[in-house]
């Protein structure tokens, strides 16, 4: 795991306005920011024990499956594509997402999304 404290990424992650989460591969949230928590819904203490499978559609969970399974490959493509979320009220939003690798000394340990 990197040695990076990850609520210094928060701090940095932060002062983007576009909601960021970086996911490690088994779908925990490892850092978020602020505009994420809100946008799904849940305080920033929450979002660390958020998994991806409680925020993806259920349709479209099999489509994340399969781009985490080609990242564990080794995988760097980095990504755009719609994904449907479910707030924590229970509210169905279309999002547009931009994916990235996640590395830590060389080894690729999740994705960012935002």
């Amino acid at each position: 795991m990197p040695t990076t404290n990850l609520t210094e990424v928060e701090a940095v992650l932060d002062t983007l306005a576009t909601p960021v989460v970086i996911w490690d591969l088994d779908g925990r949230v490892l850092a978020s920011n602020e505009a994420a928590a809100a946008l799904f819904g849940y305080s920033r203490a929450q979002m660390r024990h958020v998994r991806r499978d409680l925020i993806v559609h259920p349709e479209d969970l099999q489509d994340v499956q399969t781009r985490v399974s080609t990242r564990r490959t080794g995988d760097r493509t980095r990504r755009h594509y719609a994904q449907r979320i479910v707030t924590a009220d229970g509210v169905l939003r279309q999002c547009a997402c931009s994916a990235a690798p996640y590395e830590y000394d060389g080894q690729i340990i999740g994705t960012v999304v935002e």
